[in-house]
């Protein structure tokens, strides 16, 4: 994960995978938002927080 504030500014996108799935990652502040398709919207959401775990991350959803 590219967390350096020098390197991946605030208001910062970049396209990216997460498995095999396409996102695009937009940092806000000391959050970062991740955008993909609805339609593997459940399943990388399943992957992402079983993989999060591992290092403590914390997640915050918003409508």
């Amino acid at each position: 994960m590219i967390s350096t504030p020098r390197i991946f500014g605030d208001g910062v996108a970049a396209r990216s995978t997460i498995g095999h799935i396409g996102i695009l990652l937009c940092r806000d502040g000391d959050a970062y938002d991740i955008a993909l398709f609805r339609s593997v919207g459940r399943s990388s959401w399943g992957w992402l927080r079983t993989a999060a775990a591992e290092f403590g991350l914390e997640f915050v959803t918003t409508s």
